[in-house]
């Protein structure tokens, strides 16, 4: 093999070598000799660190298992383990995978570490290399120097396994080692499922508690509350039935209390009393324990001021009105506009009626303000409330129920001022006068005369009615509508029924129900109707109104003529009684 470069054309003719000659390329068999070491130690400094990591990892995870297991360690220790565990990996990572891994081999390199495997080598391997990559030291010299020293060294290389430059018996071995522990530690995790899962899950910091016969299902966990609150404390047993179990608290400089407890079905509660201080409890329920769980007191959040301003309803034309806690006389269907400041910044607030079928009110909270407006029911309410909730989630506790008084709106009032029977008979002619005083707190929407027109072959079916049928739309009725008088201009109203003018068909025989309805304006929870009783009047003939004219002056007559012979009477035996 003639691989040279082409001398220099200034060479001197003395047989000096020339002088910055061109590179010479390493022969092929030495470059792709020293490239397939250079790969193969790579390899093997990667195979050497992943069984190495992988052989710590077994070993680590195995041994804090077995500790967490016998000793139940707390998590800090075992975050102290975690932590432990990283820093190991790291170190190990650096020093037997990275180092390796990431080092500068370059062909120079490779060709030390054959040199230093083969010393009768006797550096022309790295002497070759260095002339190839012409370094500035061997820049001197000609082509035909540099193709002996390759060639000498090409022979050297003949006789050598480049690969005994990077022994693999080191990674057999640890690659062993390694295998085998990931072998034992599948094994038992697979023997012991799902113990190890759990231990897995705790070594990187679960609080998941060990696996036992009976599992503790804490219910109530960590809990943050006021104080003098009563507090009850719950869990369940799972797996194996059991009827042993107890509570362990453990108050900050106190000694630890231990209470049995009896259950019912699965479940295991306690129950504490005006709690004052904060405390720690675990479960004990027959071979199981639950996780260590903290129950904190807080100051409970108070309405340090409050406002009420109640807006009535429109019809009323009241205006705002403030209110004090202890005064809420609160027309019904008006809105109360609350606005609060507590002695804590707020989470959530809100305004709870009592006694009536109404929801909590959620108001809009603005650090320790709060405010909304609520609508005022038309009935049943009572009294209402504030809950507060603090940004810690604490409650408000012994909440003041401030009582309400609702004044509702009276249907209108209705008085007959006609002198009328409820019972009348008139001639087609008779018009009938209707009078009565219509008045409202808030004022009147509409007043009318309601009449009822039955023909001759339902008067005879027909009786004096006291009320006013509560169908309005019922057949045969003819509504007047009378014009509602003006503020100030009184409450008196008189009509007259003009019988023929309203019913067309109206004939003797018929009968004529009408009665007088006042409504409200009441818009919100109205409106209020009120109705008078039914007064009846019966068409007959001027014949049988004559008639029946002369009967009761008859009756009239005989009713004064027993009154005379009744005071004759009287008059005679008092007299006879003065002389005695």
């Amino acid at each position: 093999m003639t691989e040279s470069s082409t001398a220099s054309s200034d060479s001197p003719g003395d047989g000096t070598p020339a002088i910055g000659h061109d590179r010479l390329p390493l022969p092929t068999f030495l470059r792709d000799s020293l490239l397939h070491l250079r790969r193969r130690y790579q390899l093997i400094a990667l195979g050497e660190g992943v069984a190495a990591l992988l052989l710590a990892l077994c070993v680590l995870f195995v041994a804090q298992a077995f500790l967490d297991w016998f000793f139940e360690i707390p998590r800090w220790v075992r975050l102290i383990f975690l932590i432990g565990d990283t820093a190991l990996l790291a170190f190990l990572y650096r020093r037997v995978l990275r180092a390796h891994l990431w080092r500068n081999l370059n062909l120079a390199n490779t060709a030390l570490l054959a040199e230093r495997r083969w010393p009768e080598l006797d550096q022309c391997l790295i002497t070759a290399v260095e002339l190839a990559e012409g370094n500035g030291y061997t820049t001197c010299g000609s082509p035909e120097l540099a193709e002996q020293v390759f060639q000498h060294a090409r022979f050297r290389a003949d006789s050598i396994d480049f690969d005994d430059a990077a022994p693999s018996l080191t990674l057999k071995r640890r690659a062993a080692l390694a295998l085998a522990a990931f072998v034992f530690a599948g094994a038992l995790a697979a023997v012991t499922l799902p113990l190890s899962g759990i231990l897995v899950q705790r070594i990187f910091l679960s609080n998941k508690p060990l696996p036992t016969r009976t599992t503790v299902e804490s219910i109530t966990r960590d809990i943050l509350t006021p104080a003098g609150v009563d507090l009850e404390l719950i869990a369940r047993a799972h797996g194996e039935p059991t009827t042993r179990g107890r509570i362990v608290l453990q108050y900050d400089k106190a000694p630890i209390e231990e209470i049995s407890l009896t259950p019912k079905g699965d479940v295991f509660s306690y129950k504490l009393t005006n709690i004052q201080k904060g405390f720690r409890y675990t479960f004990h329920l027959g071979d199981g324990k639950s996780a260590q769980y903290r129950v904190e007191i807080r100051i409970p959040p108070v309405v340090a001021a409050l406002v009420l301003e109640q807006i009535p309803p429109k019809y009323t034309k009241l205006p705002p009105q403030q209110h004090t806690p202890s005064d809420l006389s609160l027309h019904a269907g008006s809105r109360l506009n609350v606005t609060l400041t507590s002695s804590t910044p707020l989470r959530a607030a809100s305004l709870v009626p009592h006694g009536a079928d109404a929801q909590p009110l959620p108001l809009k909270v603005n650090g320790t303000n709060a405010s909304g407006t609520f609508a005022i029911p038309a009935k049943e309410l009572n009294g209402l409330s504030l809950h507060l909730v603090d940004r810690e989630g604490v409650t408000s506790t012994n909440e003041t129920v401030y009582p309400v008084t609702l004044i509702p709106d009276n249907p209108p009032e209705i008085h007959e001022t006609g002198l009328q029977d409820e019972r009348q008979t008139i001639t087609l002619k008779a018009q009938v006068e209707v009078a009565f005083s219509a008045t409202d707190e808030f004022g009147l929407a509409a007043v009318k005369i309601v009449c009822q027109m039955l023909p001759s072959a339902l008067s005879a079916q027909t009786t004096t009615a006291t009320t006013a049928p509560d169908d309005a739309s019922a057949k045969d009725l003819k509504t007047i509508a009378l014009k509602v008088n003006a503020p100030g201009a009184g409450t008196a109203y008189r009509h007259i029924l003009d019988l023929p003018s309203i019913e067309s068909a109206l004939a003797t025989g018929w009968t004529v129900n009408y009665w007088i309805e006042a409504e409200d304006n009441n818009d919100v929870t109205g409106p209020g109707v009120t109705k008078t009783k039914v007064r009846q009047l019966r068409i007959v003939t001027p014949a049988e109104k004559q008639a029946e004219i002369l009967e009761r002056i008859k009756q009239n007559a005989d009713a004064m003529e027993n009154l005379s012979g009744t005071q004759q009477k009287v008059s005679t035996e008092i007299g006879e009684t003065i002389k005695q």
